[in-house]
């Protein structure tokens, strides 16, 4: 029935006059609001309206009564205990049998969904204040691939205001055609694919406008808002100086290797333990140990004589 209709809604029906008195509401205004139909009928309509939007409510009625148009509102009215509750109502005017101008409207509670806006406007500030004061680059884009946020440092990590880059689809901005083209075709494909839903971490070149060629360290993770729309957060660090760091160590150490093998000398590489970690292959010439046969042991018991033992030990330690 239409009663069942507007309690499962939780909403209520109300006729009011010209004059914004009460003629007629339905039984379901007390789970809403408190007071029975009994008590609302005959007050004026606006009475338990919130005082803070009270003026405004009813300017709208007068001109919903004097133009016929009525749309939707939002507004608050106040429980019968005093506490606000959220409220829409939609209406038409109509004539009555004696030609005066009447209003029905369905005023329905919304108070969950304003309770659920005001949560997703907070966690939105939330997530904007922290992006912005975050030393990693922090943005998101839609699933058309348009920039919808992009954290303050943008200028300092990218060399573009976030103002650059926010609006625009991400292959238009001034900082794609920066990154090397084929970790810009994996940045993409990350994106795109599956493999960003499982948090996709890519290590990207990029021409800074500075001259500078800087690695960024890049995080990918879509996602899905309430409303089915995919989205995908970006975290950008600058990993330059660990990357390169990097490179020069096994850069280093490659070299180390090349000598050590190529070399007929011993060389050995022990821990403060006294434990072999490495031993060249020249072992096997010099000793006739193969590399494998050392290492993990102990190196004064393994390759010193027992008449030397003590003193190499006792220099080993005064090194160590």
């Amino acid at each position: 029935s239409y009663r069942s209709l507007l309690e499962t809604m939780r909403a209520f029906l109300v006729e009011l006059d010209e004059q914004g008195r009460v003629l007629y509401a339905s039984p379901g205004i007390a789970e809403i609001l408190g007071y029975t139909a009994e008590e609302y009928v005959g007050r004026v309509a606006f009475d338990i309206v919130h005082e803070e939007e009270q003026a405004e409510l009813f300017d709208r009625f007068r001109r919903v009564m004097q133009t016929g148009q009525a749309r939707g509102v939002i507004f608050r009215d106040r429980h019968k205990d005093g506490r606000p509750v959220w409220m829409t109502a939609t209406g038409r005017v109509f004539r009555a049998a004696d030609g005066s101008p009447r209003i029905v409207s369905i005023v329905r509670d919304v108070s969950d969904l304003a309770q659920a806006r005001a949560a997703l406007l907070e966690s939105e500030e939330r997530f904007r204040v922290m992006a912005e004061n975050a030393s990693d680059l922090i943005a998101e884009i839609d699933g058309g691939g348009t920039v919808l946020f992009m954290g303050a440092n943008c200028e300092r990590l990218l060399g573009f205001s976030p103002e650059a880059v926010v609006g625009r689809k991400l292959g238009e901005t001034p900082i794609s055609a920066r990154y090397q083209i084929e970790d810009l075709e994996r940045f993409l494909t990350a994106l795109r694919g599956g493999e960003a839903t499982r948090g996709a971490q890519l290590e990207l070149r990029y021409q800074h406008p500075d001259g500078r060629l800087r690695w960024l360290e890049t995080g990918i993770t879509t996602y899905h808002t309430r409303t089915g729309e995919p989205r995908a957060v970006i975290v950008t660090r600058d990993a330059t100086e660990r990357i390169e760091g990097e490179r020069r160590l096994r850069q280093s150490e490659e070299r180390y290797r090349v000598l050590s093998e190529s070399t007929r000398d011993l060389i050995t590489e022990q821990d403060v333990e006294g434990r072999l970690t490495y031993v060249s292959p020249a072992c096997e010439t010099v000793l006739g140990y193969r590399s494998d046969e050392l290492v993990g042991h102990d190196a004064i018991r393994r390759l010193v004589h027992p008449d030397d033992a003590l003193r190499a030990s006792t220099s080993i330690r005064r090194i160590l």
